[in-house]
């Protein structure tokens, strides 16, 4: 016969081995509905321990690191300058890279712990910024590495009478895709002496500014000082150049966000006669294929003067867009004439470029029956092959004003005119003004607008172009001069 518990000890056995199977069944967070489903930092490896692993590896040494939350997660994360360590013949530093390494991050096996995230060689963190930058004297530079508010900053000094000084700071990119300089500062002048130069760029905005102040050592001479700010207008690569014909349709725009200029401070001439959005403001993409520079422009304007391009005067009554592009490879004049060599004397520096010269181009972009035309302003000299007369355009009369599509052809950049860094990118001076005419009568009570301070022919008031020289180097802005260890 089969033994059975009392009815009270059956009871007592059946609640108590439930609850023992609910108990270990429930998640240890008795709070927290939700599953405990993410991977847990690794504990027997540390974020010290990982930069050395790599360190021993390539045969590297650390010059100097700093630490901080650089992803935002509470938790300490590492950059360091590494390089090969001094022989007993050379004592200079031989830095190589900038490493940084997070605490907290996925790694390959699902789960979290200290890694390595990228490796940032130097001397490449923002390559381009150095158009027309004054060459200190040659002098070991003095690097330092430093946190700001969460960001890695990253900067280098040299030079003796003559001092110089670059710094990047450094963010991680959304979604941990690159490191991106966020911000770059140069300055460079006289230790004790009457000149200094600046130059500050806004990458997150795309923005510029530069200027210089010079002083004479001589008696009668003036103060030569200017302030200039501009957009940094950056030209992709593509593999599928847009037709010029005004639509602003070809999938190639759209995949690209346009960049706006909407602002009363944008205007470079008429700010109280500007009645606002509806009454000039305008969008600018730009593409940069084997063909050329690809340019569209999107004009909002709510009254259009039109004009046949045939002279002058007739250009500058009527609502244009004028293109300006600078071959100088520099914003210092190149040349050793009387006024120039009393510059260098008085101001211990080549004098700065404030004139029209030949490498300094402008040219107009009209409206004709709702078709376009070109008039080039500059140089002025006489040239049987203008670039107005190799330029493509196209342009549409729209229900908020007109679009306009141009294509420089890229022979129009020579070598020769242009700024090549790390074999990746080129640069040059670059503005876009468009003109709002609402009285053909009267054409100096227009409103023009513009990318940059624009100060009509004077080549320092340009802002910057920039152009890939492939496309393998461009993933996305500003992210293309970073290698990251997978």
């Amino acid at each position: 016969m089969m033994w059975l518990p009392n009815s009270n000890a059956w009871l007592v056995w059946l609640v108590m081995g439930s609850l023992g199977m609910f108990l270990l069944a429930k998640p240890s967070n008795a709070d927290d509905p939700t599953p405990n489903i993410h991977p847990q930092p690794s504990t027997d490896v540390s974020i010290e321990t990982v930069l050395d692993r790599h360190l021993q590896k390539k045969h590297l040494t650390t010059f100097r690191a700093v630490q901080g939350d650089f992803d935002g997660d509470g938790l300490i994360d590492i950059a360091a300058h590494v390089g090969s360590p001094p022989d007993s013949t050379d004592e200079h530093e031989h830095i190589s890279s900038l490493l940084v390494a997070l605490a907290s991050t996925e790694l390959g096996d699902g789960t979290l712990g200290p890694k390595i995230v990228a490796e940032v060689p130097n001397g490449m963190l923002c390559p381009y910024c150095r158009i027309g930058s004054v060459q200190a004297e040659a002098a070991a530079p003095t690097q330092t590495l430093a946190v700001t508010d969460g960001q890695i900053e990253v900067c280098e000094s040299w030079g003796t009478s003559w001092f110089a000084r670059e710094c990047d700071w450094l963010e991680l990119a959304p979604a941990r895709t690159g490191l991106r300089v966020e911000r770059h500062l140069e300055s460079s002048g006289w230790a004790q002496g009457p000149s200094e130069h600046t130059k500050e760029y806004d990458f997150a905005r795309l923005l510029g500014k530069r200027s210089y102040s010079a002083h004479p050592l001589e008696p009668g001479y003036p103060i030569h000082q200017r302030e200039v700010s501009f957009s940094i207008i950056e030209a992709p690569m593509t593999s599928q150049p847009p037709a010029v014909d005004g639509l602003l349709d070809d999938d190639s725009w759209q995949s690209i966000l346009p960049q706006r200029f909407s602002e009363q401070e944008m205007l470079v001439h008429g700010k109280t006669t500007w009645k606002g959005r509806d009454d000039l403001e305008f969008s600018v993409r730009s593409l940069w294929s084997e063909d050329g520079l690809f340019l569209a422009i999107a004009v909002t304007d709510d009254s259009i003067i039109e004009t046949d391009c045939s002279d002058r005067k007739g250009i500058t009554r009527a609502d244009r867009i004028e293109l300006w592009l600078d071959l100088a490879r520099g914003l210092s004049v190149d040349g050793n004439d009387a006024s120039a060599e009393e510059y260098r004397r008085v101001y211990l520096e080549d004098p700065i470029r404030h004139e029209a010269d030949e490498k300094l181009f402008n040219f107009a972009v009209g409206l004709t029956d709702g078709k376009a035309c070109t008039y080039q302003f500059l140089p002025r000299v006489e040239s049987s092959a203008e670039i107005s007369d190799v330029l493509l355009v196209g342009t549409k009369r729209t229900d908020r004003g007109y679009d306009v599509e141009v294509l420089v052809p890229a022979e129009v950049f020579s070598e020769d005119g242009m700024e090549t860094f790390e074999g990746r990118w080129m640069g040059t001076g670059f503005t876009i003004a468009v003109h709002d005419n609402d009285d053909e009568q009267m054409p100096r009570d227009r409103s023009s607008m513009a990318t940059s301070s624009l100060t009509w022919g004077d080549p320092y008031t340009l802002g910057i172009l920039i152009m890939p020289q492939s496309s393998r180097s461009l993933p996305s802005f500003p992210f293309g001069w970073v290698s990251w260890l997978r």
